[in-house]
């Protein structure tokens, strides 16, 4: 008998296949390629090894691809017949029993068989691990989050595999809708782990959900070389990637990510890979972007496959691939096979209901939609909304659906439906901008918060708007822009429903002693930057818009009094210098680096032959010769 480095008993276990077992659960748990050739390893070294063989049978699960959970059912009951049992720990025994449900069918069974292990062993990291993707699969937010929760605070934080589970955590925290929190854990975790890829996962999650689209893909390019090879999951996060582009209206950006890196023609074909293709073409199919022949080469791909009715999540994105691709009879025959699996297959297998209460209904709203009987899709799809959780997959995934509900209502004419449904979207992210697209929206009257001054109608007449009222010009042009253009009296309704959006939250964003005012030299966006406001560089503000974007500062030439914007094309940096347009006399900025803590920054002299002021850094007045100065709101000094 041998144990694990956790001190459990593995018996029927020699020291090598221990040392594979331990290896091949590492790869697990950092997602790389080689854990199925560690696992195999493990069992080849001691057949009757009952952890060897459960940690392949959930192998053969994980990747919910139907023929190779048949060959893992085979290779199990293979060994439960010829394999000596007596002797076997209870855990071991409870991991048989959850390894066997799921194979027959019931996921949410084996689900509720690893909860009680890790209540008894919480510091089994397979239960753990394995039990975290069954609650991802069957959509199940609060088990994401209280199943690695719990168990937190029997490991030591130095062990090896701690970092891992915040990782987990992390995502639990997320589809939970603790966002700020995912955020700081998952960064701890890859802070441990560089190449925690589902950290990383958890942090892009968090990201997307808070609409901080420039952070995600920052945050993805910084740690590029962390999780674009050697792990399954990077297509995914390439997806994630594309899903961010899309949101800054990139779509040439995105399908160049599409053809490098999603799907492509050597794409494994695998069920993972193929449903993030189908769901990123199919926003782009919502926005009326034209694909090329990439629809028809992916449902050439799910065609392929010949699938049977085993997962309903891959089902769902088998019928987007169809139905993009202009192929409805596909997609109807799969629909008709499904029905007719659901009548002949025993209600235990999970699958069955996650079909019929969820699967079936959204597959015939796909269908509808692709054949434009927009008002059969809503009204297929309005229940659901609040259960779609019930088919698998993460709030990112999902809202692949959510999506075409509002598009479906636009095009129905439901405008009431389709202002209820927008309203919902900004409310929770209000910097998203599909939340605003142009076309979007009702001409019906959008109502004001309570306490808030109305719109005044006609010339000359416009309100006043108070300093907490400030919001970036760019936002202001989108939000009078919401959802086409319905005219004066239209506008006049936008206007006052982005007052009611941006208020409350600027007026927090200038309590933390928003000054300044800056200009992007992009979009020519304008903003109120506060001394490290979320999205800022340390020292310098900028725009939502990213590095990419810049920054323009207001100058005044010393000399004739003149004003400029000057340009920087990184966070803080400016090309050489900056100057009006009267040459070098007329001033300039220099750059001055702090003799004692080595602070640099930009100092404005007069003229060449003017008297030079000392140079002084923010560390404080001993440094310099000007007083420093407080902000009365945060107490920063400067």
């Amino acid at each position: 008998m041998g144990t694990d480095r956790h001190a459990l008993a593995m018996t029927h276990t020699s020291t090598d296949a221990v040392r594979h077992y331990e290896k091949a659960l590492e790869h697990l748990l950092f997602f790389r390629d080689e854990v199925t050739t560690e696992a195999r390893a493990a069992v080849r070294a001691s057949p009757h090894s009952v952890m060897a063989n459960v940690l392949t049978a959930y192998l053969g699960l994980l990747g919910t691809e139907e023929k190779d959970a048949a060959e893992a059912r085979t290779s199990f009951d293979a060994f439960r017949q010829g394999a000596p049992l007596t002797g076997v720990t209870p855990r071991e025994r409870m991991h048989l029993a959850a390894a066997s449900s799921w194979l027959d069918g019931d996921i949410h069974g084996s689900g509720r068989i690893l909860g009680e292990i890790s209540v008894v062993h919480p510091r089994d990291a397979l239960a753990l691990a394995v039990g975290h993707q069954i609650d991802f699969f069957t959509g199940s937010a609060t088990l994401l989050r209280d199943r690695v929760g719990g168990a937190l605070s029997a490991w030591d934080e130095d062990d090896p595999h701690f970092g891992l589970l915040l990782g987990m955590y992390a995502f639990g925290l997320e589809e939970a809708g603790h966002y700020s929190r995912s955020e700081q854990v998952g960064l701890a975790a890859v802070e441990r782990n560089a190449r925690d890829v589902w950290g990383i996962h958890a942090v892009v999650h968090a990201y997307e959900m808070q609409g901080r689209f420039t952070d995600g893909i920052r945050y993805l390019d910084d740690r590029a070389g962390d999780w674009t090879d050697g792990n399954y999951l990077k297509v995914h996060n390439w997806w994630h990637y594309a899903l961010y582009v899309l949101e800054t209206g990139r779509t040439d950006q995105v399908l160049a990510v599409y053809d490098d890196a999603v799907h492509h023609e050597g794409s494994a074909g695998v069920a993972m890979e193929l449903l993030d293709a189908a769901s990123l073409l199919w926003r782009l199919h919502l926005a009326g972007i034209d694909t090329g022949g990439r629809w028809a080469a992916l449902a050439d791909a799910w065609a392929g496959r010949e699938d049977g009715a085993y997962y309903v999540f891959n089902d769902i994105h088998a019928v987007m691939a169809y139905v993009g691709a202009g192929r409805t009879p596909e997609a109807e025959r799969l629909i008709r096979d499904r029905e007719a699996w659901i009548r002949s297959t025993r209600p235990e297998v999970s699958n069955v209901a996650m079909t019929a209460a969820v699967g079936l209904p959204v597959s015939r709203a796909l269908l509808a939609y692709g054949r434009q009987r927009y008002d059969e899709a809503v009204d297929l799809l309005l229940p659901l909304r609040y259960r779609l959780h019930a088919f698998g997959g993460s709030h990112a995934q999902r809202d692949a659906v959510q999506r075409t509900v509002v598009e479906a209502a636009l095009r129905a004419g439901r405008h009431d439906v389709a202002r209820t449904l927008l309203s919902e979207r900004t409310a929770l992210r209000p910097v998203s901008p599909y939340n605003w697209a142009p076309g979007r929206g009702s001409p019906t009257t959008w109502a004001t918060r309570p306490g808030r001054p109305p719109t005044v109608a006609g010339r000359g007449n416009r309100r006043r708007r108070s300093p907490a009222d400030e919001r970036p010009r760019r936002t202001r042009r989108r939000h009078r822009e919401v959802r086409g253009a319905f005219g004066v009296r239209g506008r006049r309704q936008a206007r006052s429903m982005s007052d009611t959006l941006t208020s409350e939250r600027f007026e927090v964003r200038r309590a933390r002693c928003t000054t300044r005012r800056g200009r992007c030299t992009r979009s020519r966006c304008r903003w109120c930057s506060g001394s490290r406001p979320e999205w800022a560089s340390p020292g310098r503000s900028r725009c939502r818009c990213g590095p990419a974007g810049g920054t323009r500062r207001r100058c005044r030439c010393t000399r004739c009094g003149c004003t400029w914007w000057s340009r920087t094309r990184t966070r803080w940096a400016s090309p050489s210098r900056s100057r009006c347009r009267h040459g070098p006399a007329g001033g300039t900025r220099r750059r001055c680096r702090c003799t004692r803590c080595g602070h640099t920054w930009w100092r404005r002299t007069r003229t060449r032959s003017a008297s030079r002021r000392r140079s002084r850094s923010r560390r404080g007045r001993a440094a310099g010769t000007r007083p420093p100065r407080r902000c009365s709101h945060c107490g920063r000094t400067w």
